[in-house]
């Protein structure tokens, strides 16, 4: 009996210990010293065309940014996309150095990349975005800008670079947001492969439709991409899986959406 009650504490303890390692396992593993502005040019390099994140051994926020993939690779595109000097200079040396100087002071990014990590500054509110913000930022990612001029099927697509953001007008930087949503709507599960398939249907129907009003293509395209960003930003389904997918990573995140 006594060797019972010593058999049952111990499954006990060790059921505890299982739990904790569980549940440590699931939280960020990161905290303030990780978060080195001086260390985000190690992250990040600029090639010809394209930018790419570096992996850095034995370095927690690095880990943090392999996992959070999407989120990051949404942040630097942005940051870089209007910057016509990165994209003009061939010199790989003066590009990279040019880089990572801004990197190391650019305010604005550094802020935003705050955002996308578990270590919000205790000393600032916490940012707020809105669920309506949210649908409307997601919404923007679903973007049609082709057009068939043989049969006026349109071709819409998902993609860090071009998208419809940069033509959403706020008072609000919206980048942190616009990432995690990113982050979201390239995740490969079926809860999105849904939203995706519905939205695919809704194209084709609006584009049925908006036919018998045809003035030209690009009129044409115009108003089946605003007919679709009107119908994101009011899908329940979408609405769904965007809280979902936050709910499920809110604890990686400096920002709260309500």
């Amino acid at each position: 009996h006594y060797s019972s009650e010593i058999y049952k504490t111990s499954m006990i303890k060790l059921s505890f210990f299982v739990l904790w390692l569980a549940l440590s396992s699931c939280s960020p593993s990161i905290n303030e010293v990780d978060l080195n502005q001086e260390k985000f040019c190690n992250y990040f390099t600029i090639k010809s065309q394209s930018v790419d994140i570096l992996y850095v051994d034995d370095d927690r926020m690095s880990d943090f940014i392999k996992k959070h993939y999407h989120r990051f690779n949404y942040l630097i595109w942005d940051y870089l996309m209007d910057k016509q000097f990165y994209w003009s200079v061939k010199d790989t040396a003066l590009r990279e150095s040019k880089l990572c100087a801004d990197l190391k002071s650019d305010t604005t990014f550094y802020n935003n990349f705050r955002l996308l990590t578990p270590l919000r500054n205790q000393s600032n509110p916490k940012m707020i975005y809105t669920i309506s913000e949210m649908l409307t930022v997601g919404s923007r990612f679903f973007y049609c800008d082709i057009i068939n001029r043989k049969d006026t099927t349109i071709g819409c697509h998902i993609c860090v670079g071009i998208n419809g953001q940069r033509q959403l007008v706020s008072k609000k930087d919206l980048t942190a947001l616009q990432a995690f949503c990113f982050e979201a709507v390239f995740d490969n599960n079926s809860k999105r492969d849904r939203v995706v398939e519905g939205f695919s249907r809704h194209v084709q129907s609006t584009d049925l439709l908006e036919r018998k009003t045809f003035k030209n293509f690009d009129d044409h395209l115009q108003r089946v991409k605003l007919t679709e960003y009107s119908y994101l930003e009011k899908n329940i389904p979408f609405k769904d899986y965007l809280l979902s997918y936050y709910n499920k990573h809110k604890k990686t995140l400096s920002f709260e959406i309500r």
